[in-house]
């Protein structure tokens, strides 16, 4: 008997409980499980189905774009009270979970954006943009529109930005973003792939094009490799450098000390002589040379390696002859221009 007794309780049990599910799922309001809004804001829609009418409306902002939002079941009933939904929490604990579902804005996109913007804006050609953080730019999902530069603040003496982007089109709230980070203004110059020493003739294959900070290169830098290639380094430069134009010369055909083939053209006329440099010089370069007959002090231009082409109007100077080996220090006592007098005499 005692056993009957206690199976009819728990049926007794059983029922109460059916009824008390029964008479919560035949109320007028129930929460929802899951909703994605499309929106800044949750309405009492998102949380609860079956309204009455006229009783929806906006209750407080939604998550941010790709994220979430859980309501637990205390504040569902607090909720439900406040805005008077009939609803009451049964056995099984209610909650609901709101997201916003997001794209990710492409990185690439967003730099180029920055990069033109700094240009119209601040002059910056080609400035190197880097944003301060690498985490990804979500918006909401339904936000198709490409961001727009809405305000630019550029600092010019630390090379940092603040931008603010903004999203618009029809039907959807605006999004607008804020990011940071810097913008340096790059040039694009040729410098060495190797290690160049002093007197190497630069080629073509010795340099290649480098972006690099605009501040690093100065008014006297090569800029184009043309203006560089066949000349030759008067000091070593290593590689990855800006190319100084001070740093460059013609290869030098004639050394200092060096002795050299005098010639002397004119009118069916062709004289040579045997002389010395005074000067180093280059290809077309005039330097000063010693006619070693005459011991005059001749201006002449390097024509080829060892050869120079004496000036015939120039003026001449003359040291007395060497006690012994190369003159010191060459002592000139000046004497007037006199036609081909100076290179013969």
């Amino acid at each position: 008997m005692m056993g009957v007794g206690l199976r009819m309780a728990c049926v007794m049990v059983a029922l109460a409980l059916g009824l008390a599910a029964s008479t919560q799922v035949a109320g007028a309001a129930q929460p929802r499980t899951i909703r994605v809004v499309t929106s800044s804001t949750v309405n009492l829609s998102d949380l609860f189905t079956g309204l009455e009418p006229g009783q929806d409306c906006e209750i407080g902002p939604g998550p941010a774009a790709g994220g979430r939002i859980t309501v637990e079941q205390p504040q569902l009933a607090a909720i439900a009270e406040q805005f008077g939904v009939e609803w009451q929490p049964g056995v099984v604990p209610a909650q609901v979970i709101i997201e916003r579902k997001a794209r990710v804005v492409d990185h690439d996109a967003v730099v180029a954006l920055i990069r033109k913007s700094l240009g119209q804006s601040q002059a910056l050609h080609d400035p190197d943009v880097n944003l301060s953080s690498d985490a990804p730019i979500m918006v909401p999902a339904e936000m198709t529109a490409s961001p727009q530069v809405e305000t630019m603040e550029y600092d010019t003496n630390t090379g940092r930005f603040v931008a603010g982007l903004l999203l618009q089109a029809p039907g959807t709230d605006a999004v607008h973003v804020r990011i940071a980070g810097t913008a340096i203004e790059m040039v694009e110059v040729p410098v060495f792939t190797r290690i160049m020493g002093t007197g190497s003739i630069v080629a073509g294959s010795d340099l290649q094009l480098q972006r690099l900070r605009k501040r690093l290169v100065g008014d006297g830098t090569v800029l184009d490799a043309e203006n560089a290639v066949g000349l030759a380094l008067k000091r070593q430069t290593m590689p990855g450098v800006p190319i100084l134009i001070k740093d460059l010369g013609r290869p030098t055909l004639v050394s200092r000390g060096m002795t050299v083939l005098l010639r002397l053209d004119g009118p069916g006329l062709a004289i040579t002589a045997k002389g010395e440099a005074i000067e180093a010089g280059g290809l077309g370069e005039r330097i000063h040379v010693l006619n070693i007959t005459s011991r005059a002090i001749l201006m002449a231009q390097v024509i080829a390696p060892g050869v120079v082409q004496v000036d015939a109007q120039g003026g001449s100077s003359r040291v007395s002859p060497p006690r012994s080996g190369l003159p010191p220090l060459y002592s000139l006592e000046a004497t007037p221009p006199s036609g081909q007098r100076g290179f013969m005499q």
